[in-house]
């Protein structure tokens, strides 16, 4: 575990704003009150968005434990609440969405929505672990919320962290105060078996001065509708407070990418006959792009994709997320001068599919067949394939859409024919 004190700027860039993901008012002092306090005061744009607190019971209960959240941020300097439109479980009789039973794939839409109505396009999220810290049901919702956002709309989220608990810190301290009065100690009932995280799990604890261990505190004791004075965990004395609040913990959630073995090969001509289907694809990459490191927007038919891409050829890692037709045409700009044109056609082959790419604009003339596939004999090939160039630089598609690169691809291929055909 590092200690995150010393690498906050590292950790959460000052050009994102940071977005807190908490299912109820609350829980964001438990969790997460110093870091957000600390990143606030820094003058950062920290943004709290509560997931199941839009209908709490009734109206009036609704006002009270909204005013509570505000209450507790305002002494964590923080402006910027969000709600979605959830309840909490046992009010599900007054609000038909609680958040223990939604779909994570439409929350996380929700969430997405509601950053883009305030002008948030890319930031970092901190969300739950997957115990969902103390095994509430709304909070197991909040991981997973997280998880669909950074894997399946990474183009709108630099990074993701998962708050949580320190299982043996806990344990310990359970352990050594398991003769205190039963309101000094955490209702456990409501706990999972298996909460937290553990000292191997957790990536980063960041450690609460006392001012912001004191503002802490207060930030707690704001939400009065749910935490009494004499009950866990106001009732600590300072040095058990200290002890359990005094550090919070992260975990650093790493991208998910994927094999994505590309041979690339080049063609003389290919029986059309054989294809399956084709569609056209127009793609352009970004300008932050280089050859391994790739950014690109495509579109094929109506569908829109943002891919970010490492390596070349057999060591190529990927990962690809769906966008809308707004911000594909706003990125699309951004890639002047790094497009490519293509028809692609699928062609099985004994038990191979191909992808054959018909280049269309500056590129046409020239055929390229790629086959996801690490380890071919000439044997397993058609014979209208003619020549791999995988790790022919000049052929990778990022170099093949450079406008200034257009022109000298063409001569050095093989035979090339009539493409219009096509």
């Amino acid at each position: 575990m590092q200690n995150l004190d010393k690498q906050i700027d590292t950790q959460f860039p000052p050009e994102y704003p940071v977005v807190f993901l908490h299912a109820h008012p609350d829980d964001e002092s438990f969790l997460s009150a110093g870091l957000i306090q600390y990143l606030s005061k820094k003058g950062r744009d920290v943004i709290i968005v509560y997931c199941a607190a839009a209908l709490v019971a009734h109206e009036s209960k609704t006002q009270i434990r909204q005013k509570e959240a505000s209450e507790a941020l305002k002494i964590l300097n923080v402006k910027n609440i969000l709600y979605l439109n959830y309840c909490e479980p046992q009010y599900n009789s007054e609000n038909p969405t609680p958040l223990s039973k939604a779909d994570p794939k439409n929350a996380a839409l929700a969430v997405i929505n509601c950053l883009q109505n305030e002008g948030v396009e890319k930031c970092i999220i901190v969300s739950y672990d997957k115990n969902g810290g103390y095994g509430n049901a709304d909070h197991k919702i909040v991981h997973q919320v997280g998880r669909e956002l950074f894997q399946n709309h990474f183009i709108y989220f630099n990074r993701l962290f998962e708050v949580t608990i320190n299982f043996d810190k806990i344990q310990r301290w359970l352990d050594e105060n398991k003769s205190m009065p039963v309101n000094y100690l955490p209702e456990l009932k409501y706990w999972s078996k298996e909460f937290g995280s553990s000292d191997k799990e957790i990536s980063l604890g960041y450690e609460l001065d006392n001012s912001s261990l004191e503002n802490k505190f207060r930030a707690l004791k704001s939400h009065q509708s749910q935490l009494k004075i004499d009950l866990f965990p106001l009732s600590l004395k300072n040095s058990d407070f200290s002890y359990l609040f005094g550090v919070e913990y992260l975990i650093e959630i790493e991208p998910k990418f994927f094999s994505a073995v590309e041979r690339k090969f080049l063609i003389t001509d290919f029986p059309k006959a054989l294809s399956v289907h084709n569609q056209e694809i127009i793609q352009g990459y970004l300008p932050n792009s280089t050859i391994n490191n790739q950014k690109r927007i495509r579109k094929v038919g109506e569908t829109y994709t943002y891919t970010e891409s490492k390596g070349v050829g057999l060591d190529k890692v990927s990962r690809d997320c769906v966008i809308d037709k707004t911000l594909f045409e706003r990125l699309w700009d951004n890639t002047k001068g790094r497009r490519i044109e293509k028809v692609r056609y699928k062609v099985k082959y004994q038990d191979l599919m191909i992808d054959v790419d018909v280049f269309h604009g500056d590129k046409k003339g020239l055929i390229i067949a790629e086959l996801e596939v690490r380890d071919l004999t000439d044997n397993n090939l058609p014979s209208w394939i003619k020549k791999e160039v995988t790790f022919e630089r000049e052929f990778n598609n990022f170099h093949l859409a450079s406008t200034e690169d257009s022109q000298n691809i063409l001569p050095n291929c093989c035979k090339f024919f009539d493409t219009s055909k096509y």
